[in-house]
C-alpha cells in the first residue's frame, strides 16, 4: 500500500482525522494514518489538522451533555455548526492512492528515460563514503522512498496551487 507514502499525503495536505472508536464510542483525533487504520473506527473523517482536535473536544462535550444522541451525530452535527468540511475516510484513502499512484508513474517514468542516473550515483557515492568511515548507509529502498516523497510534495503543490481560487 505505501505505508510511508499514504502517511506523507496526509502530512501533505495538512489533515488529522476525527474518528470514533466502536466499542466504547469514543471520539478522539489523529494525524497517524496507521494508528486510524488499526483503530477500525465506526466512523472517520478528514479535517485540517488545525481543526482536529478542536472538533473532537466539542463532539466529546456535546455527546456528553445530550442523551439519545450518538457520537456519529455529534460529530456531523459539531462540524456542521463549526462549518468544518468532513471528508469521509474512504474518500481521503482513495484520494491519497491516486496520488501515489501518479507518484508512481512519474517515477517509473524517469527510470525509463534514465533520469534516476545521478540520484543512483549519489546513493553510490554516499554509500562509498560511509563505507570509508564505517558508517553504516541506509537501504537504497529508503532511498528511492525519500525520492518518492519529494515527487510527493511536488506534486501536491501543484495540486494546491490549481485548488486556489483564481483572481
Amino acid at each position: 500500500m505505501g505505508d510511508r507514502l499514504l502517511q506523507a499525503c496526509i502530512d501533505e495536505f495538512g489533515l488529522a482525522a476525527v474518528h470514533v472508536a466502536r466499542d466504547p464510542p469514543r471520539i478522539s483525533s489523529t494525524a497517524n494514518i496507521d494508528q486510524l487504520i488499526k483503530l477500525a473506527p465506526a466512523a472517520a473523517w478528514w479535517v485540517s489538522a488545525a481543526e482536529a482536535s478542536a472538533l473532537a473536544a466539542a463532539s466529546r462535550r456535546r455527546a456528553a451533555n445530550q442523551t439519545g444522541v450518538t457520537a456519529i451525530e455529534c460529530v456531523t452535527v459539531t462540524a456542521s455548526e463549526r462549518a468544518v468540511t468532513l471528508t469521509p475516510h474512504s474518500m481521503v484513502l482513495q484520494r491519497a492512492q491516486n496520488l501515489i499512484g501518479r507518484v508512481n508513474k512519474i517515477f517509473e517514468q524517469m527510470k525509463s528515460a534514465g533520469e534516476l542516473r545521478t540520484i543512483n550515483a549519489s546513493y553510490r557515492l554516499k554509500r562509498e563514503r560511509n563505507a570509508k568511515r564505517g558508517r553504516a548507509t541506509p537501504p537504497f529502498s529508503q532511498f528511492v522512498e525519500r525520492y518518492k516523497r519529494d515527487i510527493l510534495a511536488r506534486v501536491a503543490a501543484e495540486i494546491r496551487a490549481n485548488q486556489l481560487p483564481r483572481r
